[in-house]
């Protein structure tokens, strides 16, 4: 998991086996990803979830925005 649009971003993380990782975040809302299979395994062997995380606000939560 690279964090930018390709193998020159950064990376964030790399997973082998079964690991199941913790949750972990880009710093945008680009993720590259590559995969390495085993060809002996068959069947579903990854799976992905993804949420969209709200940018955190520069203004008070009293304050109004007009």
């Amino acid at each position: 998991f690279y964090d930018g649009y390709d193998e020159d971003a950064p990376l964030l993380h790399a997973f082998c086996g079964f690991q199941k990782p913790e949750p972990f975040q880009s710093s945008s809302n680009v993720m590259y990803i590559t995969f390495s299979g085993d060809k002996r395994r068959l069947g579903n062997w990854f799976k992905l979830r993804y949420y969209q995380v709200p940018r955190a606000s520069n203004h008070d939560s009293n304050e109004v925005i007009d």
